[in-house]
């Protein structure tokens, strides 16, 4: 999450606005990347270790999903339709849908 002061970014000019948004974008990117890296080692890792573990079956996390629907809808208000809208975009894409 990148976060920065309004008053502060409204000051430069759209070229250095843009700037910063292509950096943030980048920056998130490689921050998933590496994340998701992480995450597959430490599985391994605690795979080879012989922990077990539970894979949630795809039907599963869409009940899950919609259970939580609500949420959002709670949220809208002082999060933003426009916000969950995007965001509800980004991972509809993430997962391919």
């Amino acid at each position: 999450m990148v976060l920065f002061s309004g008053p502060i970014f409204d000051t430069y000019s759209e070229e250095e606005q843009q700037i910063l948004v292509d950096c943030s974008v980048i920056g998130r990117d490689v921050q998933r990347s590496v994340s998701r890296e992480l995450s597959d080692q430490s599985l391994a890792r605690v795979q080879e270790a012989g922990m077990a573990f539970n894979e949630i079956a795809p039907e599963e996390m869409q009940r899950i999903r919609e259970a939580v629907a609500s949420v959002y809808d709670r949220s809208a208000e002082s999060i933003g339709q426009d916000v969950i809208d995007a965001m509800m975009a980004e991972l509809a894409t993430i997962r391919g849908e």
